[in-house]
């Protein structure tokens, strides 16, 4: 208002005064009667106590808020290596379509949002950025699924439970998921939803035979399928709400960043600028994409004990004894 010159000069100066009274007195006047009064202060600990993450359970039956607890939990817990993966597999699928001169054509220079995600992978762009996707997508589903499983059995053998042999249904599944990529974006969203939950059940329970428990992924699939899908659905949420603000702000800082950096004269400053926006994309759509399998991981868990009451049967005979 103080700029604006047709405000009238009381105006003005009633705002210009009322905020120099502000200052005044918060900055001035408050903190001398605090001084006058005294401070009074907690005892501060030599250390600060270390983070405790919430215990995730696999023996019991879940509500929907258990496993959004432990969802995000078992997202903290393995941060550092679902962020390296995502990273790493988003500069492979990026510089194999930096080098495609059609591909770089459909996608010149722009800021990447997520709204053009579903065109960035399209196997009609380039098939080999598209199957270069689709081994990333199975990867970071098998992997995921393995940290959960190393979670649970609180053992740091990554290697037996991480294998090629049960890559392939991930790999089927993430071919699966990326054709999806083909229909009109809101069926693609809606058929994701409803099928996602069948592969990632299925490479849980070939992990589960691998450690001697058995165990058919589609009896508890059909018996709490209703449930599946609504916490599906706030994962889906979720994982949009935290794609948009992670890949807007990202790319709007490196675009920025790097326009700064290039001249205009620089004539593949286009390119790179392109590439760098679409791997901060892919990047955060493989990491985030590990939530959803996170939490069918856990549902699939919660759906083995309701079908076979495993932990129920065990208390039970533990009483008798």
């Amino acid at each position: 208002f103080t700029r604006h010159t047709d405000t009238p000069d009381l105006i003005r100066a009633l705002i210009i005064f009322a905020e120099f009274a502000f200052m005044i007195t918060y900055y001035v006047i408050y903190p001398a009667r605090r001084a006058r009064k005294g401070f009074q202060t907690e005892q501060r600990p030599d250390e600060l106590l270390p983070v405790i993450l919430p215990e995730v359970k696999f023996d019991r039956v879940l509500r929907e808020s258990e496993v959004y607890t432990g969802t995000f939990s078992l997202f903290r817990r393995h941060l550092k290596a679902l962020l390296t993966w995502s990273i790493s597999f988003a500069a492979l699928v990026t510089l194999a379509g930096f080098f495609d001169h059609s591909y770089m054509a459909l996608n010149p220079f722009r800021k990447l949002y997520l709204g053009e995600l579903h065109d960035l992978i399209s196997p009609g762009n380039s098939l080999t950025v598209f199957c270069l996707h689709v081994l990333s997508m199975a990867f970071v589903m098998h992997l995921s699924v393995a940290l959960v499983f190393r979670t649970r059995s609180g053992e740091g053998n990554f290697r037996q439970l991480f294998t090629l042999r049960l890559l392939l249904p991930a790999l089927l599944a993430g071919s699966i998921w990326a054709l999806l990529f083909l229909m009109p974006l809101t069926a693609s969203t809606v058929l994701q939803m409803l099928l996602l939950p069948i592969p990632v059940y299925l490479i849980c329970a070939w992990q589960l035979k691998r450690t001697g428990e058995r165990l058919q992924p589609f009896i508890p699939l059909s018996r709490q399928y209703g449930s599946i899908l609504m916490v599906v659905a706030v994962l889906f949420i979720t994982v949009f709400i935290l794609m948009l603000l992670l890949d807007t702000s990202v790319s709007y800082f490196y675009s920025e960043l790097l326009q700064w950096m290039f001249s205009d004269s620089f004539s593949m400053k286009g390119r790179i600028i392109s590439a760098i926006m679409q791997m901060i994309t892919l990047a955060s759509y493989y990491l985030l994409f590990s939530l959803i399998v996170f939490g069918l991981s856990l549902m699939f868990f919660s759906g083995k004990e309701i079908v076979s009451a495993g932990t129920l049967k065990a208390q039970i005979d533990e009483a008798f004894i």
